[in-house]
């Protein structure tokens, strides 16, 4: 069963109101009728709302939001470079102790003499030489994604900053001659 609500007494009333057909719509009042001379026409430049002395900034918000972008691309891109050289330190770290521990275990396996022409020695000698440049570069890795961080993180800080205080509204009028005018942060 069907009950009378406040909304569906409104839909039945806007049903009823609208029995006549819609109105077919006008064409626009500013339709380009000479093309070449609209290509003519200056076009302004970019001025902030509320006018040019609704504010001391002269930026560009399009402009302005791309070097946030950017900065924090920049954040992110040392974030990643961060943890790659971490993982980096992570297999150095292995490089070291896995060495040490296979030359003990072939010691252990030869009578506590190491084989001279083994082929896992070698390759235990050659990681042990190895394992210094990749913590070195791992290091370098992690010392550079920090910098790059928190350097981008101060300037996204400080470009926030400016942009919230960016927009404004000029004086509107209001009784007696008064102007209202106010600034926005968000």
């Amino acid at each position: 069963m069907l009950h009378a609500t406040p909304a569906l007494a409104a839909l039945v009333g806007l049903s009823l109101a609208a029995s006549e057909p819609p109105h077919a719509p006008t064409p626009a009042a500013t339709a380009v009728v000479d093309e070449a001379l609209a290509a003519q026409a200056p076009v302004p430049a970019w001025l902030p709302e509320g006018g040019a002395d609704a504010h001391t900034s002269d930026v560009d918000p399009r402009e302005a939001t791309r070097k946030i972008r950017r900065t924090a691309v920049t954040g992110l891109s040392g974030g990643i470079l961060g943890l790659l050289g971490l993982v980096g330190l992570m297999g150095g770290y292995v490089m070291i102790l896995q060495p040490n521990n296979k030359l003990k275990k072939l010691k252990e396996q030869h009578g506590g003499v190491l084989p001279t022409d083994d082929p896992g020695r070698q390759r235990a000698i050659m990681t042990a030489k190895a394992a210094p440049y990749m913590l070195g570069a791992s290091a370098a890795m992690v010392l550079v994604g920090a910098t790059m961080t928190l350097i981008s993180a101060r300037r996204l800080k400080k470009l926030r900053e400016e942009r919230r205080t960016q927009v404004a509204f000029g004086a509107m009028p209001a009784w007696g001659g008064a102007s209202f005018s106010a600034e926005v942060r968000f």
